[in-house]
Order: structure tokens, then C-alpha cells, then sequence
């Protein structure tokens, strides 16, 4: 599953983005961007879009603690209700979302 998190240092909005493989990739479509683990769940309103020829679902939130600790956990993304993936962190990679979710929180 390919996704990414992007924000800008002491700002806490993040922009959450899914990069499917397949399934309805029309232009423009809105759909409900969900990260889901057994403690928590995250809806996000998402756009999909183009980007340099890859197909992403992408919105915007807030960074808050609860998402931090989704994201470090562990998660089964689903764009407009049909599962994507699920991530599943190693020792590095909750190391790093854990400094990015700081540095969003600021």
C-alpha cells in the first residue's frame, strides 16, 4: 500500500494522501479517505487528482495526538469505503511518523 503524510513544521494541518492501484480513478471524484485501527478512526474528505502520471486520493486534516498515535501504530486505509491496504510500521518507520506527527503538532 503506497501513502503519504505531508506538513509543514509548527503548522498542524496534514495532508494525507493514497496512491491506488486500482478501482474508480475518475478525475476529480470525492470520496471519504478512512485510516481505521481497533482504537481509532480517522475520515478524511479527499479529492482524487493526477499527480506527474500517479493516480492519488488526497485531503487534508489536523494533526492531533490521536492521529499521531494511529499512524505510529499501524492502520487499514479504505478510500470511499473499498479497502486499500494496510500499513503495518517497523522500528524505523514508527520512529520517523513519531518525529513527524511532533513536528506537526508543533
Amino acid at each position: 500500500m503506497d501513502f503519504s503524510l505531508n506538513c509543514t513544521a509548527g503548522y498542524s494541518d496534514v495532508v494525507v494522501a493514497s496512491y491506488p492501484k486500482s478501482g474508480d480513478m475518475t478525475e476529480g471524484r470525492s470520496a471519504k479517505l478512512e485510516l481505521r485501527n481497533a482504537d481509532t478512526n480517522r475520515s478524511i474528505d479527499a479529492t482524487g487528482k493526477t499527480y506527474n502520471g500517479r493516480y492519488a486520493f488526497d485531503g487534508l486534516t489536523t494533526m492531533e495526538p490521536s492521529l499521531g498515535r494511529l499512524l505510529v501504530g499501524g492502520f487499514t486505509i479504505s478510500v470511499g469505503g473499498q479497502e486499500m491496504g494496510t500499513y503495518k510500521p517497523n522500528e524505523n518507520d514508527s520512529a520517523h511518523v513519531r518525529k513527524l506527527a511532533e513536528a506537526c503538532i508543533g
